[in-house]
């Protein structure tokens, strides 16, 4: 029996998993390390009666050794586990340490046909999940390729190639700190699975190379031909490296495969308890044996060790053995012997591993330059866009406050996605593709998914609320009174929203956008059917008190004055920046309506434009959605329009306010003025919204006429 667990460094964890095991009379428990965790055990084993033994004493209890290891330093941990290699009979209590598996990533490597699928299998059933493609943070408990999808890479592209391509020398690549399995074969069956594999159709794309030619010819042109692939020879030496670095675990499919390869199951289990020891995974050399050996891979021929005697000529194996003796020395193995299993395998389980101590956590790495004027660096976990005007930067001066301001993201690819659609739009898309997932895998229906890729898609129904329909259309968010019955959103955005009033149909580019604007609309709607009420009430007693009405209108009268200043204020803005925009034409020659008709052509005020315009005036008190038309010249009568309506609809509302207020009566009074300051502190929001709303307008004005005059030069 041989098992090992690995607990958090708690005297609780340790006990949950101590206590069955100390009352089975089949264990003999001894206690290694001097500190504080191995005291608090020894302490609660003496208090319970359980007696901990020497090493003497465990080899003559004749029961399996129990032994907890009470080191928490990962490579102190490794050398201490190495003790228990060749041990058959023995249950490991250790502690979780920073080598522990779910700690680092595993890298797998092999050479093509040596038992790559077997090689996967063995990750997952150790417990390690596919990650494949590196990121640039790894996880731990997470197998990955070196470079790209391509466990076949050759010591010499990653360490020559990869650093010309990577940054910083490619130096903070986690393959140095971290552990990698490299698997080999025998060559001879390497040849063979290749002649049997490369010259089927759709399995390579050099498959044709091979077409009509018989095995032997194939097998004659893999060990010699060049022109495409380099002879054999050459090809098994480019991996022979990896056999060499002191994090590699070297293992062998002859090793691996086991009986149902025509190996051996005890040379199968005894690999496995080397891989647990020196990973520090949980688990039994029996449960991971069980999960090996799939014949339902992909480019699982044969898996047994030693085919190439029946398949090659005598000559063939003699000529090969002459040629690549050193080769087959470097790997452990021999041509005509009877033994399949490579010689130097108990020296490969034997080695310990070593990892590279710089990890380059902190150390600022440029990855890409130029992406929207910023450059992209790896820096403490994450990836920041730092802008190139801000000149030289030392990220590791900068105060949090900068660095929390900076733009990050786990990812190269999730930080410029958010630079160009920010964190809303990233936070829809992801949470679109997470249900869309869910939807795919059966986990959810598909109700409610808003594909905002496909800007082509037919309206979708996102949600009601509060008596509107809120739909995802053309990569916008509309609400729509439900009581309108079906609105056609395929026409002409102007002249969809031209043909209802701004509270029936609102448009917006989020949805918290759209359902801001109908909890706006529906407390207005409150308060003037309260105002109704109030007028309509019979037998009520006026108050006596009308200082208070008065004061209150004239509160009131003084705010709308404010909001019809402030409109004076914008509409002088918008007429000045036409005269600039107008001025500056001039400047280049080109007469006032050529650049009307030029900015519509040429710069294109777009859609998008006009309807963000559109969607920052409704968001405000004033409502000036209807500013924005089919031109930048047509601005200011529509604005004058929009103020004659605002200010009716001010009047009505004062006259409506000033009705109620001579009517009310004492009991009404205190919820009027509730409602009086709230108008105070609605009115005050609208300003700064209004200021907000004219810098955005102007200087996305300005953006237009700087992009059109470049493109006139």
């Amino acid at each position: 029996m041989r098992e090992i667990f690995f607990e958090l460094a708690s005297l609780e964890d340790f006990l949950r998993r101590l206590n069955p095991l100390w009352i089975n009379n089949e264990f003999s428990p001894q206690i290694l390390g001097d500190n504080e965790l191995a005291r608090e055990i020894s302490r609660v084993a003496t208090q319970n009666n359980i007696a901990l033994h020497s090493d003497d004493l465990l080899v003559a209890s004749g029961k399996t050794p129990l032994i907890i290891l009470t080191e928490e330093n990962g490579a102190a941990l490794h050398l201490e586990l190495m003790s228990y290699l060749s041990i058959s009979d023995v249950v490991i209590v250790a502690p979780v340490t920073d080598w522990h598996f779910s700690k680092r990533p595993l890298f797998l490597l092999s050479i093509p046909k040596s038992g790559t699928h077997l090689l996967y299998e063995l990750a997952g059933a150790l417990g390690f999940n596919p990650g494949v493609d590196l990121p640039e943070f790894p996880q731990g408990k997470t197998w990955y390729c070196v470079e790209y999808e391509n466990s076949h890479t050759e010591a010499s592209d990653f360490f020559i190639d990869t650093v010309r391509r990577s940054p910083f020398g490619n130096r903070h690549h986690s393959f140095m700190r971290s552990p990698a399995i490299f698997i080999y074969r025998h060559p001879l069956d390497i040849l063979v699975s290749e002649a049997h594999y490369y010259h089927l159709d759709g399995k390579t794309a050099f498959a044709g190379w091979f077409d009509g030619l018989d095995f032997s010819s194939r097998v004659d042109r893999l060990l010699n031909d060049g022109r495409i692939l380099l002879p054999f020879r050459d090809r098994i030496r480019k991996f022979l490296p990896w056999l060499e670095f002191p994090n590699v675990i070297n293992l062998s499919f002859e090793e691996l495969v086991g009986a149902a390869g025509g190996g051996s199951d005890t040379e199968q289990r005894d690999l496995i308890w080397s891989l647990l020891l020196k990973l520090q995974v949980p688990g039994n050399p029996d449960d991971v044996c069980a999960k090996l050996f799939n014949c339902n891979a992909a480019t699982f021929r044969a898996g047994q060790i030693g085919s190439y005697r029946k398949e090659l000529s005598s000559e063939n194996i003699e000529s090969f053995a002459r040629q690549n003796h050193d080769i087959l020395v470097e790997l452990g193995f021999n041509v005509n012997g009877e033994a399949m299993l490579p010689s130097h395998r108990q020296r490969h389980r034997a080695q310990r591993l070593s990892y590279s101590n710089h990890d380059y956590h902190d150390n600022p790495i440029k990855l890409e330059s130029g992406f929207l004027g910023c450059n992209l660096v790896r820096y403490a976990g994450r990836i920041y866009a730092l802008p190139i005007n801000a000149g030289a930067l030392h990220m590791a001066q900068l105060s949090p406050e900068f660095l929390a301001a900076l733009p990050s993201a786990a990812t190269l690819c999730e930080l410029k996605t958010l630079l160009l659609i920010g964190l809303e739009g990233l936070d829809q898309r992801l949470n679109a593709l997470h249900k869309l997932g869910d939807a795919l895998s059966g986990r959810e229906a598909l109700e409610g998914f808003i594909p905002f890729w496909n800007h082509a898609n037919a309206p979708c129904l996102v949600e009601e609320y509060k008596g509107n329909n809120i739909v995802f259309f053309n990569n916008r968010f509309y609400g729509i009174r439900q009581s309108l019955g079906e609105v056609d959103l395929t026409k002409n955005l102007d002249t969809t929203l031209s043909s209802y009033s701004m509270d029936d149909v609102m448009v917006g580019y989020h949805i918290l956008e759209i359902r801001d604007q109908i909890d706006r609309i529906s407390s207005h709607s409150r308060l003037k059917q309260w105002i109704l009420r109030t007028n309509g009430q019979k037998d009520v007693k006026y108050c006596q008190d009308k200082d208070s009405s008065a004061q209150a209108l004239q509160w009131l009268s003084f705010q709308n004055s404010r909001a019809v200043e402030q409109l004076g204020a914008l509409e002088s803005e918008l007429r000045e920046a036409r005269t600039a925009f107008e001025n500056r034409s001039v400047a280049v020659d080109i007469k006032v309506v050529d650049i009307d008709r030029q900015l519509l052509e040429k710069i294109s005020l777009t859609d998008d434009t006009l309807i963000q315009l559109r969607v920052e005036s409704e968001r405000n008190f004033l409502r000036l959605s209807h500013i924005v038309d089919d031109s930048v010249v047509s601005n200011s009568a529509r604005l004058e329009e929009v103020l004659a309506d605002q200010a009716n609809r001010q009047e009505c509302f004062m006259v409506e306010l000033r009705k109620s207020i001579d009517s009310a009566h004492e009991e009404m009074q205190i919820t009027l003025l509730s409602v009086l300051a709230q108008q105070q502190s609605e009115l005050d929001r609208q300003a700064k919204l209004i200021a907000a709303m004219k810098n955005t307008w102007l200087l996305r004005l300005v953006h237009h006429v700087r992009h059109f005059m470049e493109r006139k030069r």
